[in-house]
């Protein structure tokens, strides 16, 4: 969830700053989000909260950076 949610942000800030449609790269990626997290969760690897937690840890850097980027 930390790795996919850092790529996740990052195609989104190259979206945004470069002005591309990537719209099936950013989908693909929020699938990819959701089978992990289904994936975890049924393997009982991981909680809700853990999950959450790795989601944001992997976004909230990528974000940040975003804003001394632009």
């Amino acid at each position: 969830m930390l790795g996919l949610s850092g790529i996740l942000m990052f195609v989104l800030a190259l979206s945004i700053y470069y002005r591309l449609n990537l719209i099936y790269v950013i989908a693909f990626l929020i699938v990819a989000l959701g089978l992990t997290a289904t994936s975890r969760l049924h393997y009982k690897a991981h909680t809700w909260l853990e999950l959450f937690l790795g989601f944001f840890i992997g976004f909230l850097p990528q974000l940040i950076v975003l804003n001394y980027w632009l």
